[in-house]
C-alpha cells in the first residue's frame, strides 16, 4: 500500500483506498478513521472526505505503518522487533537454515535484543501462515559437537566435505540391515550408532530452510527502515 500524500481525499477516493464499496455505509467514518489511525496519519475528517495533514514522521513510525499494512501485525507484536526478524534473513548468514538456538543467539547479538526462541518460532509460524515464508524440510547441514569446555556448539558443515563423507560411510556400516528391521530394532540401532560416533564426529543433521517469499519490494523497504531506526537509536545513546 503506497503512502498517502498531504492533501484532501474526496469521499469517493478515500473509500477506494480504505476498501469501502458503499458510499452510504453506516460505518463509513469509523472505517476511514480506523484506517488512518492505524497507519499513524494525522488528518481532518468531514462528510466530504479526509484531509491528510501530517504523514508518519520518524522511520520507526513509517516502519510501524508499513508492517501493519503489509503483514497486518497486531498490537501484541512490536513492529520494530518483528521487522528486525524479517531483516535478519538478508543480513545474518545462514539465518534461513540453522538450529533455533543458534538463530536466536545470532538474532539477539546482531540487533542487541533479548527475544526468546519461543517468540522467534511464533513469528516464523506467523510468516508461514501468511505465505510470506516458505518452509523446506531439508536446508543446510549442521553438526553439534562439544567444545573444549564441554559445551555443545553448532557448526555449519559442507555436505561434500571429506569428513562428512567419512562419517556417512561409518554410519552406513553400523546401520546394515536397518531398513528391514522392526521399529524397536531400528531405534536401538540408530541410538547405538549416534552414541558410538559422537565422540569423534558429534551429530550431523539437516535444518529446515525458511525462504522469505512474498514481501517483494517491501522487504527492501522494511530492511532500509530497520537500519535507519537502528542508526537513530544508536545516535540517541551517544
Amino acid at each position: 500500500m503506497a503512502m498517502l500524500e498531504k492533501r484532501f481525499y474526496p469521499r469517493q477516493e478515500i473509500a477506494e483506498i480504505v476498501g469501502i464499496t458503499d458510499l452510504k455505509d453506516g460505518h463509513f467514518a469509523e472505517k476511514v478513521k480506523r484506517y488512518l489511525n492505524k497507519r499513524l496519519y494525522e488528518y481532518e475528517y468531514s462528510r466530504k472526505g479526509a484531509n491528510i495533514t501530517q504523514l508518519p514522521k520518524t522511520a520507526e513510525e513509517q516502519l510501524a505503518s508499513l508492517m501493519r499494512d503489509e503483514l497486518e501485525i497486531d498490537k501484541q507484536r512490536d513492529p520494530y522487533l518483528f521487522a528486525c526478524f524479517i531483516r535478519a534473513f538478508s543480513v545474518i548468514g545462514s539465518f534461513e537454515s540453522m538450529p533455533w538456538t543458534s538463530r536466536t543467539a545470532f538474532f539477539n547479538q546482531h540487533f542487541e535484543n533479548t527475544i526468546t526462541q519461543t517468540t522467534l518460532e511464533r513469528w516464523m509460524r506467523f510468516l508461514q501462515k501468511g505465505e510470506n515464508v516458505i518452509r523446506f524440510k531439508k536446508g543446510a547441514l549442521w553438526r553439534t559437537i562439544k567444545d573444549e569446555d564441554g559445551d555443545k556448539v553448532h557448526v555449519r558443515v559442507d555436505p561434500d566435505s571429506e569428513e562428512y563423507r567419512e562419517y556417512c560411510e561409518k554410519r552406513s556400516k553400523k546401520l546394515i540391515g536397518f531398513e528391514n528391521a522392526d521399529k524397536e530394532t531400528r531405534s536401538k540401532m540408530w541410538g547405538t550408532m549416534v552414541y558410538d560416533l559422537y565422540p569423534e564426529y558429534g551429530v550431523y543433521y539437516y535444518c529446515p530452510q525458511f525462504v522469505l517469499n512474498a514481501l517483494g519490494d517491501q522487504a527492501e523497504e522494511i530492511s532500509r527502515l530497520v537500519a535507519q531506526v537502528m542508526a537513530e537509536r544508536q545516535e540517541g545513546q551517544n
